[in-house]
C-alpha cells in the first residue's frame, strides 16, 4: 500500500471520484432516512467542494491523501484548517474491496502525521451514528466523542435511530490515553455550528 498526497489535476480527479463514491455509499447506508442525507449535504456546496479540491484543501494548511494498492485507488481522506491550532479530518472513504486490510487505519495515521508536521495541536472530525465501522476505527486511534461540530436540522433530529453526528477529537500533541470526552446532542437546530476551539482535557484514571 502506498499513501500519496494528491497534487496534480489527475490525482485530484481520482480523489473527486472517490468522494462521489462516498456519497453514493452514504445514500445506501442511510437509505431508510433519505431526508437525513438531503438535510446534511447541500448539493450545491458539495459540487463546489468537489470542483475545487485544490482550493478547499489547499496546502500547507490542508491536504488530500490517496491510498493506492497495486497502483489502484483504494481510498482517500482530506484535512482542512479550522483555526491555527485545529484541523479537521474530512471525506475518509475506502472502497469495499479494500476494506478490512488496514487501508482506513493507514490513511488516518498518515493524516495524523501530516497534521503534526503542520504543527496542529488537535484534529477533529464528524461521522454519522450509522457509520459504526468508522466510529470503531476512530476510537481505536484515540479519538473520543465530543460536542457535535454540526447537525442537520429537522430531518436529522427526527429520524429514528439518528441523533446527530458525533464529533471526535484527539489532541495531536498529547500521548495516547489523554482524551476529551463530551457527548452531547446538537443544542440548536441548523447546520454548521462551531465547536469551541478549546476544551478541557482529562486523563482516564
Amino acid at each position: 500500500m502506498k499513501i500519496i498526497e494528491a497534487h496534480s489535476a489527475a490525482e485530484l480527479t481520482v480523489a473527486e471520484g472517490l468522494m462521489r463514491e462516498f456519497l453514493a455509499w452514504v445514500r445506501i447506508r442511510y437509505r431508510d432516512w433519505p431526508e437525513v442525507v438531503a438535510a446534511y449535504y447541500d448539493m450545491a456546496a458539495w459540487e463546489r467542494e468537489l470542483g475545487n479540491l485544490a482550493v478547499e484543501y489547499r496546502p500547507p494548511d490542508g491536504c488530500v491523501l490517496l491510498a493506492l494498492i497495486d497502483d489502484e485507488p483504494a481510498g482517500c481522506v482530506a484535512m482542512k484548517r479550522v483555526d491555527p491550532a485545529t484541523c479537521e479530518m474530512k471525506r475518509l472513504f475506502i472502497r469495499d474491496r479494500y476494506q478490512g486490510v488496514g487501508t482506513g487505519r493507514t490513511l488516518c495515521n498518515a493524516l495524523l502525521d501530516a497534521a503534526r508536521a503542520r504543527h496542529y495541536a488537535r484534529m477533529r472530525l464528524e461521522t454519522g451514528d450509522q457509520q459504526l465501522e468508522a466510529q470503531a476505527l476512530y476510537r481505536s486511534l484515540g479519538f473520543c466523542t465530543i460536542e457535535a461540530i454540526s447537525c442537520a436540522s429537522g430531518a436529522l433530529a427526527g429520524a429514528p435511530g439518528v441523533h446527530g453526528d458525533h464529533a471526535l477529537s484527539r489532541p495531536a500533541d498529547l500521548p495516547d490515553g489523554a482524551h476529551e470526552l463530551h457527548d452531547q446532542a446538537c443544542r440548536q437546530p441548523g447546520y454548521g455550528h462551531a465547536v469551541p476551539a478549546k476544551a478541557t482535557v482529562t486523563r482516564p484514571p
